[in-house]
């Protein structure tokens, strides 16, 4: 059992470290989890910020665009207005042309330093103008001035981006017509990218770039060059990488970057749009840590809390675990050791026997135990006994062991003993207590002991205890306290032969589990109704049943009538679990002498739903008339108040003491079914029988008549009004109820 004990708590605390690692997995994963959750939920926070941003961006720049165009549709109405204009236009008088639009030119360029030249074709698609540089265009081609050709082909403003031989620009270019609506040509408004991006910066706080979506090749990393030669590294890195991301860092500012897609006439390309948001990301990386960090300070402490709780739980479960086996290893140990000297029992001694195969046993009982118990009472005598086992337990040699049967029956086992041993620890031990009395409290007495004595033997069908027991009858027989060894010429050999091999079959048929309850109906006589079953013990040996009298003395031999009593308790219990069905039980002395009845019985109706009432626990009637009759009185009281029905069974074979009844608290008295079984014939049993039944009237105790086996008893019983019947009349023992 220890073994088993240490095993556990290994185990318990494997379970408990195994339980602890999970719950901070489990933590540290939740944390992880939230985490990047957290992290992910910042960054499609700012994702959603920088996608209005983006927005607002495309929006202000659209804005921005159309503003401008409207407001050189207004400059372009100014120009042309004048009729000397487009008279000499008409003549194509270039240096007139120049003369009047220059200073307009300044004037407004100083106005909008985005504005970069104006610059006019006529309608036959030839450069007429560069007012900013005062020439024409003699290098011009179609190809580039792809917005003028179209303004010239539909006849309709056009505005857009464009590529020229020395950049990338804005246009706006507007139709010239004179008095009869008839084309002249177009004039083109032109604006650096890098003069609109500043202007974009200065009024709406935007960092802007342009990306061209250009093969890589030594021109487009001129145009490069030439395009971001003033701004920002990161412009630079952003134009030659094409690499867009939604945050970058530069030099400990955050950009939120967007791109912004535009189209012109041949190619497609981007605005990359930067926006200072270091501040922003201060503030979300200062919520980050203090989410982060509150949710780790939760987390530890739920971590601690659930650590405590676990615990807690865990060491009140350890408890009771505990508790649960340390009551285990009790009730074991009750199981195998005398209640009262805590010597090893009966189970203990058969173990023994059965692995050692040279020893020697002793057995011995206390002479006149009846008279102690009469004379100084059960407690008093529990005490001699005590006293007594501590004694033998001091003179005994180290390859001794001793073991207490029954109140007054003890056993000494010799290992591996020498020729006389047995002998001469007996005498020792009988010379002892012969010259040394005993003392409790304020009584001294001698203690006297009878002896049997016998050894080991193959070539016997006896094993040894059978015949030290032989022995021990023997001794008692012939006059007490003597020493006696196992002869086989003792007295009636050979019924203790067949006693033996009666022991042999009934230590098989118990460790086999043959011992089988059988039913057999107790009716009201005058109803014939039933109102309940007792239940008999049966023992299966094969192919039939044997009844108590066939092994009943061996059972008393061997000490077994207690374990058989359980048994049935157990087994009946069991059959009758969750029915209101009352049924009566058995019960002897050694079962009250073990003095674990009370709580045996309380344990069982506890867990099979059985009500103490429905239990009718039949005692013999010599039980109060033994010397410890007290003892057992004050046991079946605890029981009668407790709900069981107490009943005395085969009533009138003893010396029927009848002031016992009511110490007994008996309910029912079961008459002996010798007087009963020949009532209607023999008129002594029936005189007999009706002054029992006169007896029980008069002390309200109900009667109960066994042995009913014809119609002619029965009638008998009826006349004498009896309460209860039972017997073959009405009902064999049955291994079954029917319907049930």
């Amino acid at each position: 059992m220890m073994s088993h004990f240490q095993s556990y708590k290994v185990s318990f605390e494997k379970i408990s470290l195994y339980l602890k690692l999970f719950v901070f997995l489990l933590m540290s994963v939740s944390v992880s989890v939230l985490i990047l959750f957290i992290f992910h939920s910042s960054d499609a926070r700012f994702e959603k910020i920088l996608k209005a941003r983006s927005l607002e961006a495309q929006k202000t720049i659209d804005a921005f665009l159309n503003h401008t165009e409207h407001e050189f549709q207004r400059l372009a109405d100014v120009f042309f207005t004048d009729e000397r204009l487009i008279e000499a236009l008409e003549h194509r008088d270039r240096e007139l042309v120049y003369k009047m639009m220059h200073p307009l030119y300044m004037k407004y360029e100083k106005q909008d330093s985005y504005l970069n030249n104006i610059h006019i074709v006529l309608k036959d698609k030839t450069s007429f103008l560069n007012v900013k540089h005062n020439r024409a265009e003699v290098t011009y081609s179609t190809e580039q001035e792809i917005l003028s050709v179209a303004a010239i082909d539909t006849n309709s403003l056009k505005s857009g981006f464009e590529e020229c031989s020395h950049g990338y620009f804005y246009k706006i270019v507007y139709p010239v017509k004179n008095a009869q609506n008839e084309l002249l040509g177009v004039v083109e408004f032109t604006f650096t990218i890098e003069n609109i991006l500043e202007d974009m910066k200065n009024h709406y706080g935007y960092e802007m770039a342009f990306l061209y979506q250009r093969k890589e090749s030594a021109e487009t990393d001129k145009l490069y060059k030439l395009l971001y030669s003033t701004s920002a590294d990161i412009f630079t890195n952003f134009a030659k990488n094409l690499n867009i991301k939604s945050i970058t860092e530069y030099q400990k500012v955050y950009y939120g970057v967007s791109a912004l897609n535009f189209y012109d006439m041949k190619n497609n390309f981007q605005i990359i749009v930067l926006s200072d948001i270091t501040e922003l990301m201060q503030v979300e990386k200062e919520y980050i840590r203090n989410l982060i960090t509150i949710f780790l300070f939760v987390a530890v402490a739920v971590i601690v809390l659930l650590f405590y709780i676990i615990n807690y739980y865990l060491q009140k479960i350890k408890a009771k675990e505990q508790e649960t086996l340390e009551k285990t290893e009790e009730l074991y140990f009750k199981s195998r050791h005398n209640h009262l000297t805590s010597l090893p029992s009966m189970s203990v001694l058969n173990e023994k026997m059965n692995i050692s195969e040279d020893y020697t046993v002793i057995m011995l009982d206390m002479d006149n135990i009846a008279i102690y118990n009469t004379t100084y009472g059960n407690e008093i005598v529990d005490m001699f006994i005590k006293k007594a086992a501590l004694c033998l337990q001091n003179n005994l040699p180290s390859n001794a062991a001793l073991y207490h049967l029954r109140a007054d029956e003890f056993v000494i086992i010799l290992s591996k003993p020498t020729k006389s041993q047995a002998r001469d620890l007996a005498y020792q031990i009988k010379s002892y207590f012969e010259n040394t009395p005993l003392q409790v409290k304020s009584i001294t007495t001698h203690i006297n002991f009878s002896f049997g004595i016998s050894q080991f033997s193959t070539s016997s069908k006896l094993n040894a205890f059978t015949k030290a027991n032989i022995a021990l009858v023997e001794a008692k027989h012939r006059g007490r306290s003597l020493i006696l060894e196992f002869e086989a010429s003792m007295s009636d050999f050979s019924s203790y032969t067949q006693l033996a091999h009666s022991i042999e079959l009934l230590q098989k048929y118990i460790e086999e589990d043959r011992l089988v309850p059988f039913y057999q109906a107790i009716v009201d006589t005058k109803t014939q109704q039933i109102v309940k079953y007792e239940v008999l013990a049966r023992i299966k040996d094969g192919d039939r049943f044997l009844s108590p009298h066939e092994f009943l003395r061996a059972v008393e031999l061997t000490g077994l009538m207690t374990a058989i009593t359980k048994q049935m308790i157990q087994k009946s219990f069991i059959y009758f679990a969750g029915t209101n069905i009352n049924f009566s039980i058995n019960i002897t002395k050694n079962d009250f002498l073990e003095k674990n009845l009370i709580k045996f019985l309380e344990y069982k109706c506890q867990i099979y739903n059985i009500k103490p009432e429905q239990v009718t626990l039949e005692i013999l009637e010599n039980i109060a008339l033994e010397g410890n009759a007290q003892e057992i009185i004050d046991q079946i009281t605890v029981l009668a108040n407790a709900g069981y029905i107490i009943a005395i069974d085969d009533f009138g074979v003893e010396s029927s003491n009848i002031s016992r009844l009511s110490d007994l608290n008996a309910n029912f008295i079961k008459i002996d079914g010798s007087f009963i079984k020949d009532i209607d014939v023999n008129k002594k049993h029936y005189k007999i029988v009706e002054s029992l039944v006169y007896m029980a009237k008069k002390l309200d105790i109900k009667v109960i008549a066994e042995y009913v086996h014809s119609e002619s008893v029965y009638n008998v019983v009826k006349e004498l009004d009896i309460d209860y019947s039972q017997g073959f009349y009405f009902s064999e023992p049955k291994i079954g109820i029917d319907g049930l």
